[in-house]
C-alpha cells in the first residue's frame, strides 16, 4: 500500500502510510498554535478553546481529536500521550516544538479538502 500523493508533498516512508500528507487547514494551524503555547492539553480542552460562538463544541472536539492522535500516532517525538488523564480523557504533551509549522500529518478518517 503506498502513501497517497498530493501535490506538493513527498511520501511518507513506508512504515507511516497509516495517514497520509495534505495541506494543513487553519483549524489545525490554531491547534497548533494552542498546543505550543500550553504545552499540554486535552482534546476536549482544545475544543472548549477554539469553537467559535455558536459552532458545534462536538465537531470540535471530533476533528482537535483526530488531529491530536494522529499527530502522536505518526510523530511521537513530537506529541506524545500522556499516562495522566484528566477527567479520563487523553491528555497530549508537546515533547519537542517544530515552531509554527505544523506537522504535514493529518488523520486518515479526515479526507484533505
Amino acid at each position: 500500500m503506498m502513501a497517497r500523493k498530493h501535490l506538493g508533498t513527498t511520501p511518507l516512508p513506508r512504515a507511516a502510510t497509516t495517514h497520509h500528507i495534505c495541506g494543513t487547514g487553519a483549524f489545525a494551524k490554531r491547534l497548533w498554535a494552542l498546543l505550543r503555547i500550553r504545552m499540554s492539553l486535552t482534546a476536549m480542552g482544545a475544543a472548549e478553546l477554539l469553537t467559535d460562538a455558536g459552532d458545534n463544541v462536538r465537531n470540535t472536539y471530533e476533528a482537535a481529536r483526530l488531529y491530536l492522535n494522529a499527530w502522536a500516532t505518526a510523530r511521537p517525538e513530537l506529541v506524545q500521550v500522556a499516562k495522566k488523564r484528566i477527567n479520563g480523557r487523553k491528555l497530549f504533551v508537546l515533547v519537542r516544538d517544530l515552531g509554527p509549522q505544523v506537522p504535514n500529518v493529518t488523520p486518515r478518517k479526515r479526507p484533505c479538502k
